[in-house]
């Protein structure tokens, strides 16, 4: 199988680990570069800082330390909270109009 022909999860799981080696082998610095030149050349712009936080949130998330899906119910649960209290804030204000003076 040709690389090109894995795509998918699998492919995120194999090139998260080949920047890994990557990284180990000749550093953090040079591994940013050198994934950075790879996609510039391909027409992706990331510049080493992009391929710094994407490793940085690879690492976290291969360490357990986020579930996306826990992010996301967490927040879907404030704005629901927040749109209530609005809800309840904006039906318990009187409202003088004109008609009623």
């Amino acid at each position: 199988m040709q690389p090109d022909d894995v795509k998918g999860t699998a492919n995120l799981a194999r090139q998260t680990s080949a920047y890994a080696g990557l990284r180990e082998e000749y550093g953090a610095a040079a591994a940013e570069a050198l994934v950075s030149r790879g996609l510039s050349r391909r027409g992706i712009d990331v510049p080493a800082a992009g391929v710094r936080h994407w490793d940085t949130v690879n690492r976290a998330i291969l360490a357990g330390r986020i579930d996306i899906a826990t992010v996301r119910a967490e927040a879907e649960e404030r704005a629901a909270s927040a749109v209530a209290a609005l809800i309840g804030t904006v039906s318990g204000t009187t409202r003088t109009t004109p008609e009623a003076q």
